[in-house]
């Protein structure tokens, strides 16, 4: 492989163009490769041998004026839509408007360095929040994962050589504990929404007695209900992006799809609940059907997530606690594991892929484990040794 340097006259010092003849091309026309470079005549040289390396190696990346804003928005977006689903795209392309493209967006693909990406998480982390507060850990995390699996895919569609994000350092994300409730506290936050938002009561209720999260919780149809025998199937959760669409999935993992048998008073409530739909339904001249969403509003189609969390919040205030609707969730699973339920069975109302995800978020809150343990080894190692006496 043949090349040459020469020599560009300029304001600003030597100046060179770089050639390489890389052979010829299915149409039988000479393949040139071509680089400018700043400096002395010898290191015009080193760069032409190493320009010659690298086109050999096939680590030659043709310069691209393309930005950081311009490929995320145009490819890898494009892309990520075909993998996952559109409530997490939605929020990856959030976390790019919000915090990426504001910052080094700009920046040309072969110019983003590990620097400038670790400058990145030190500014996010210093006052890239809400009025100039702090990011935490885990949303600066959530960036670097979007920068690097943007950058891999660069390097997949030869853009830039190398990616540069892996050699960046994210920060670690500390375990955020999440508000439990006490049941007197949620049974306060029950009867603040009873009075003041009443159709929230009903799937706040719900999601405190079976553990079933927020989008699961909307996304449940009377088909899903099981009023014969007291019990409510998972199928389906419901998002609602950003456009204001609504978007229905199903459960991630396998474990996800769940039956969970309803406690008694959450019974009671669904049973409720099910009476005053039925009247509704006969005031339009129509019967309940299975299709039809459990928690909805006039319209039929299902309470806005946003607005069941902020009537939660509200109602948490009134009590002078601050709490999330999440919370719920780890209410249930909290007062169920001090309760004594056993984690396997905890782990499958929850949906959880793993009884090992339960152990490790809600194992401290088990009363006595350790001390049952040792009860239980003294029981199967059987009774007292004689000791040996005193000298």
């Amino acid at each position: 492989m043949k090349g040459s340097v020469v020599e560009v006259e300029g304001s600003r010092g030597s100046r060179w163009e770089l050639f390489v003849s890389a052979g010829k091309d299915a149409a039988g026309q000479r393949i040139r490769m071509h680089k400018r470079f700043s400096g002395t005549k010898g290191q015009a040289d080193r760069a032409l041998r190493d320009l010659i390396h690298e086109i050999e190696a096939g680590t030659y990346v043709k310069p691209t004026a393309t930005t950081l804003a311009q490929f995320l928005e145009g490819k890898w977006f494009q892309v990520k839509a075909g993998t996952v689903r559109p409530q997490t795209l939605a929020t990856d392309r959030d976390y790019a408007r919000w915090y990426i493209v504001p910052r080094v967006g700009g920046v040309s693909l072969p110019k983003l360095s590990a620097e400038v990406v670790q400058n990145l998480y030190s500014e996010l982390q210093a006052h890239g929040g809400r009025g100039g507060r702090p990011l935490a850990p885990g949303t600066v995390l959530k960036v670097h994962n979007i920068l690097n699996g943007a950058m891999e895919q660069a390097v997949r569609f030869g853009l830039v050589a190398r990616n540069v994000v892996e050699s960046a350092v994210p920060p670690r994300q500390r375990r955020r504990e999440i508000k439990s409730l006490t049941s007197i506290e949620a049974n306060r936050v029950l009867e603040q929404l009873r009075k003041a938002s009443p159709w929230a009561f009903a799937p706040t209720y719900l999601a405190f007695h079976t553990g079933a999260r927020r989008c699961e919780i909307l996304g449940l149809k009377w088909g899903d209900v099981d009023l014969a025998k007291g019990s409510i199937t998972i199928v389906r959760g419901y998002h609602r992006l950003d456009d204001g669409r609504g978007d229905v999935q199903p459960p991630k993992t396998a474990r996800g799809r769940r039956l969970i048998p309803l406690t008694t008073s959450s019974f009671e409530v669904l049973r409720a609940h099910r009476a005053e739909a039925e009247r509704v339904a006969a005031m339009l001249g129509r019967a309940v059907s299975p299709d039809d969403v459990v928690f909805a509003r006039f319209d039929g189609e299902p309470y806005r997530p946003d607005s069941l969390s902020q009537a939660y919040r509200r109602a948490a205030r009134r009590e002078a606690m601050r709490a999330s609707f999440h919370g719920s969730r780890h209410s249930h699973a909290t007062l169920g594991m001090q309760a004594g339920i056993h984690p396997k069975v905890m782990s499958e109302r929850l949906g959880h892929a793993s009884v090992l995800i339960t152990l490790d978020t809600y194992s401290h809150v088990m009363p006595g484990l350790q001390e049952a343990a040792s009860e239980s080894l003294e029981k199967v190692l059987g009774t007292r040794p004689a000791l040996p006496a005193s000298a």
